[in-house]
């Protein structure tokens, strides 16, 4: 079975309980609901956050949204993703976390196609496109290998595991190598000015071409004067982003490196 995990937590110091947001009437679940719902490759959509009480409204939230939830670890994410992936039965997912409300059929269908087509323990899409466009796609067999071998427990910025032990087959997918002009853009909603672009551009998107916009058609809106003017307000936000990930990743980073150092 493949699934699709969405994830996230009410934890944001930069946009406080970003998560409970609203775009065009609509809460960011739902959003991703009708985007991901457009591939016929994923067999179910689910949701997953943390155990603590702090976290109960988005639990319920996703539920009033009609999506089973799993709530487990919550600063251990790539424990809470393999728990929720064994809880629904999932043989390969793709996930993404809540903040991220544009994502496209092109990209889910492209990332289960080399998953599974081409027995990729892990996938992502994120160095050449737009944030917020991007997913990855797991092996459940394989993150399980992770968990066996990581000593990490707060694992926010987990992609290292996968890149850099020399232990899993992983590869990307960029769908977007024609527009790469285009890959600066944040589509992620983590600071206030990061919710009103994506605010303005997801009713512009609907307005011109309805829910089911396809990458095509975002390419089109991007690539106008009117959003080539917010380019330089966008490289700002992004430069305080990469400070922040950078500084989230330490104690991956550490438990990598002690994973390399273990290698014959």
């Amino acid at each position: 079975m493949v699934g699709y995990i969405i994830y996230g937590r009410l934890k944001s110091k930069r946009l406080p309980k970003k998560a409970l947001l609203t775009i065009n009437g609509k809460s960011l679940i739902r959003i991703l609901i009708e985007r991901i719902s457009l591939s016929s490759k994923i067999d179910k959509i689910v949701f997953a956050t943390s155990d603590l009480e702090e976290d109960k409204p988005l639990a319920k939230l996703a539920l009033n949204e009609g999506l089973e939830t799993y709530c487990g670890y919550p600063e251990d994410v790539l424990l809470r993703l393999h728990e929720t992936a064994r809880y629904f039965g999932f043989d390969y997912f793709l996930t993404t976390m809540v903040d991220v409300p544009f994502q496209l059929l092109e990209v889910i269908d492209a990332t289960v196609d080399k998953l599974i087509g081409e027995d990729y323990d892990m996938l992502y899409s994120y160095p050449g496109q737009p944030k917020g466009t991007v997913c990855y796609g797991l092996k459940t067999e394989a993150l399980k290998r992770v968990i066996d071998i990581k000593k990490a427990t707060d694992t926010e910025c987990w992609g290292r595991y996968f890149t850099e032990t020399d232990m899993f087959k992983w590869g990307e997918i960029n769908m977007f190598k024609s527009y790469s002009h285009l890959k600066e853009f944040r589509l992620v909603i983590d600071y206030p000015e990061d919710y009103e672009f994506c605010q303005n551009l997801y009713s512009d998107l609907l307005s011109r071409f309805g829910v089911n916009f396809t990458l095509d058609n975002l390419v089109e809106v991007l690539d106008s004067v009117k959003y080539e003017k917010l380019l330089g307000g966008i490289r700002e936000l992004s430069k305080k982003w990469e400070a922040h990930f950078m500084s989230s990743g330490t104690e991956v980073d550490k438990d990598v490196e002690r994973i390399k150092a273990l290698q014959p």
